[in-house]
């Protein structure tokens, strides 16, 4: 605004160009283009530097630079916020606008702002977010910022208006919410013509509009709530709550408040409802029948309801989706299983989806897998149990969760129906989909009115509806089972303990008889009708020592087709008379799933019938070992294979034909080897007869010798129970030997002493090492040293010696001075290698 101060100074500097509002004017006070009384303008300083500053404009949106030169005054005077009045020009080398004559006005004589003289009464539109604090005369930047505005409204004439409003304009520091009657003044801004709100008093708060929802999350010291409102989740702190948080629980309704809070939505005022208040969906009363297409995922990524379920219309064919908590029961729904299911609406989207689904029909097989099984629960624990199948030999873990009842109670010995997975993570098979079957519904009946005769080769497990142990476990059935010969076929078949008689359970050895179910859908056998006939403990067993270690060893049976554990303990006499091959008499038990030789007994040798030799000598190789050699092996008993012409009488087992030969397997135990100490290996050549059994007129491998290669080397070291031999193989220089292959126990093994040796291969690590060592010479310094010492490296013959180092005499003198000494040197050469060593 132009005051009359600056009339008392004359234009001065003729011909300069002045800009007001596009108009030029010369130094005489004529307008050039537009004549009339030209107006200055008022402003604040703004900031001071040393020769220069610059000025707010306050009727329009300008900053203008100004030089010192152009105050009249001294610029001591001049302070940042001070009032002026002046006018603008513009810089004849950049154009840009610039202050000149510029006086000093009183402090608060110019303002930036006009506020209206009457309060206006308005509503709160948008809340206002976080306070912003400013001071004049400069812009505050909150106020440029529409983000952190709130909005009130306004009536003139029938007609609404929308102003601004800033948080630090509220007065008493109080909040405003949505709603609320405020008064205010209006503030108008004379540089870019906009208003605002200020001075802002609550007049009237508006009663509060609660929101429902259900309580979907909490966490340490917030949480979540579902709205009822709209498809969404809103924050709430726990302070908010209105009562005691501990009472708070997942699943609750609630009732709430929306306040926005830094641009976001929040819950507050929340208050707890009374149980099934609040409701998203709307449910059919009528139950519908439809087909599974796509099983749901719980994979992250995926939608919430990723399922998918077809069923019939009048129109057609309808796809419904569902989720997780739509199913009733936890068990597994595969593609194909024809479900019943009711039809849910969202009130806030009106999407639809099926719920409360349950099974009517399971799919027969999904992927090639195999169909619905049936068995008896045999054993319960918390939250699982085992069942015991009647199609396979198989005891199969199951979870409640994959009850299809879940209001059907489960107990032990239930008939059940159920589907089998193999599990990815345990890689075992797994009961899912388990259905309660009506008492009766398997049935186990004998195929033929025959019985049959047999051994108990292992007990069941009467866990009557407990877990199994820790060495249970392993077991992958609960079933005992019975080794029999029908129609001259070894056969295995599995029993359940019902199938036998609990008072007098059959144990293990014990010999029975019994009839053969076959299942009609799998073909499995199963031995029931069970009746124990001689008990284990009434029968003497007879075999031969096969294995001796530390503190036990291991019997071979007469038939040579198992082995049986025993302790030195078991043992009636002084265990080191027992010798590899000696007969002994036992009684077999078993203790824990484990089978044990009790009471031994050395019979005198020929007691037991041995075989009787039928051939000449065949060479054969080892196909399959003794397990001694390999204790891995599951197999006890070992195989030869052999070449033979097909003789018209042989009955042996032909694997493969060829012109003239063929190949035959046969079997041999610890009796057949000549030597009982040999261990046979694998692929190893082998000298042998043939051995009849008159009793069984089994045949089996005797007189076994085998045709190992006997080296000759020099002990290299020993140390303590084994060392090595200065023999180079494919794997080190030198060869592992145990001071327990020394054939003659009173020798002692020194190093340099000559052996003679046989090379085997360690079934477990792969390496080699020397067997049935005997020394042939005496002792020697090993060869390594006998080179070492003439000096011979390789090859070569001829002695080499390199002094590095004289010695030094009693006298201080260094040489080789004594005349033998001498004399040594100039012959030594001449010696042969003999002579030499």
């Amino acid at each position: 605004m132009a005051t009359d101060a600056w009339k008392k100074h004359s234009l001065q500097n003729s011909g300069s160009r002045d800009f007001h509002n596009g108009d030029y004017y010369f130094s005489n006070g004529k307008q050039a283009n537009n004549f009339h009384s030209k107006t200055r303008e008022t402003g604040v300083i703004e900031k001071l530097c040393q020769t220069y500053g610059f000025i707010e404009c306050a009727e329009q949106d300008l900053r203008v630079f100004f030089h010192y030169s152009q105050y009249k005054g001294h610029a001591s005077e001049l302070e940042t916020g001070d009032s002026v009045e002046f006018d603008v020009t513009s810089d004849s080398r950049t154009g840009k606008p610039i202050a000149c004559r510029i006086l000093k006005l009183e402090h608060g004589s110019v303002t930036f702002e006009v506020k209206s003289e009457e309060r206006v009464t308005g509503k709160v539109e948008l809340e206002a977010t976080k306070p912003t604090r400013y001071s004049y005369p400069k812009q505050p930047a909150s106020r440029s910022s529409v983000s952190e505005a709130g909005r009130v409204s306004y009536d003139v004439n029938g007609e609404s208006f929308f102003l601004p409003y800033y948080q630090a304009e509220i007065l008493s520091n109080s909040q405003l919410y949505k709603g609320d009657t405020v008064s205010f003044f209006i503030l108008e801004n004379k540089r870019n013509g906009q208003h605002c709100a200020v001075e802002l008093l609550l007049v009237e708060a508006a009663p509060p509009v609660y929101v429902q929802g259900i309580v979907c999350s909490l966490k340490e010291s917030f949480g979540f709530i579902e709205r009822a409102d709209k498809v969404n989740e809103i924050f709430f702190h726990y302070s908010e709550f209105q009562g005691d948080i501990g009472d708070l629980l997942l699943g609750d309704d609630v009732q709430f408040v929306v306040h926005d809070r830094n641009g976001k939505e929040v819950a507050v005022s929340v208050e707890h409802l009374p149980e099934g208040t609040v409701k998203f969906e709307d449910c059919s009363k009528d139950t519908f029948q439809g087909t599974v297409d796509k099983v749901f995922s719980r994979t992250k990524r995926q939608e919430p309801l990723n399922g998918k379920i077809f069923y019939s219309i009048n129109d057609g064919t309808s796809e419904l989706p569902y989720g997780e908590k739509d199913v009733l029961g936890e068990f597994t729904i595969l593609p194909g299983d024809v479900v019943g299911f009711k039809i849910a609406t969202d009130r806030r989207d009106s999407l639809k989806r099926a719920t409360e689904i349950y099974l009517i029909k399971e799919v027969e097989s999904f992927n090639g897998g195999s169909v619905r099984e049936r068995g008896f629960v045999s054993a319960l624990k918390d939250g699982f149990g085992f069942i015991q199948c009647c199609d396979r030999d198989a005891r199969l873990f199951f979870h409640f969760s994959e009850l299809i009842d879940t209001e059907q109670e489960i107990n032990f010995s239930d008939e059940v129906e159920f589907s089998v997975v193999d599990d990815q993570v345990t890689r075992r098979l797994h009961a899912i989909r388990v259905r309660i079957l009506p008492r009766g519904s398997i049935s186990l009946k004998p195929m033929t009115e025959e019985w049959f005769s047999g051994i108990v080769d292992r007990e069941p497990l009467p866990w009557m509806g407990r877990s199994p142990r820790k060495g249970e476990r392993e077991r992958d059935s609960e079933c005992g089972l019975i080794v029999a010969c029908i129609e001259d076929e070894k056969i295995t078949l599995p029993f359940l303990p019902a199938d036998s008689d609990l008072r007098a359970m059959a144990k293990f050895g014990d010999q029975v008889e019994f009839q053969v179910s076959v299942s009609e859908r799998t073909g499995h056998q199963m031995a029931v009708n069970m009746t124990v006939m001689k008990r284990n403990s009434d029968v003497k067993h007879l075999g031969f020592v096969a294995t001796l270690k530390e503190t036990f060893g291991f019997t071979e049976l007469a038939d040579h087709e198992k082995e049986v554990f025993f302790r030195f303990a078991e043992y009636d006499g002084d265990i080191d008379d027992l010798s590899i091959g000696d007969e002994v008499e036992f009684n077999i038990t078993s203790k824990g799933g484990k089978v044990a030789a009790e009471r031994l007994v050395k019979l005198p040798s020929g007691t037991i019938p041995q075989e009787t030799v039928i051939s000449d000598a065949y060479e054969g190789r080892i196909l399959r070992p003794l397990r001694r050699a390999d204790p891995q092996q599951l197999h006890y008993q070992g195989l030869i294979e052999y070449f033979v012409e097909t003789p018209d009488d042989y009955d042996g087992k032909e694997t493969e034909d060829d012109n003239d030969e063929s190949v035959y397997v046969i079997p041999y135990g610890i009796t057949g080897l000549v030597d009982k100490k040999t261990v046979l290996q694998c692929g190893e050549k082998v000298e042998f007869r043939i051995g009849c059994l008159d009793a069984s007129d089994k045949r089996f491998a005797v007189e076994i010798t085998a045709k190992r290669e006997r080296l000759r080397a020099v002990v290299e070291s020993v140390k303590g129970e084994y060392g090595f031999i200065a023999y180079e193989t494919d794997e080190a220089k030198n060869l592992f030997f145990h001071t327990s292959e020394i054939e003659d126990d009173t020798l002692s093994i020194k190093t340099g002493d000559t052996v003679e040796f046989f090379i085997v291969q360690n079934t477990r690590n792969g390496k080699l090492s020397a067997s049935k060592i005997s020394v042939v010479s005496e002792r020697q310094r090993p060869e390594r040293l006998v080179r070492r010492s003439l000096g011979l490296n390789g090859d070569d013959q001829a002695l080499k010696f390199a002094i590095i180092r004289q010695p030094t005499g009693p006298d201080n003198t260094r040489g080789f001075k004594h005349q033998r000494a001498l004399d040594l040197v100039d012959n030594i050469s001449n010696l042969t290698l003999d002579e030499q060593e």
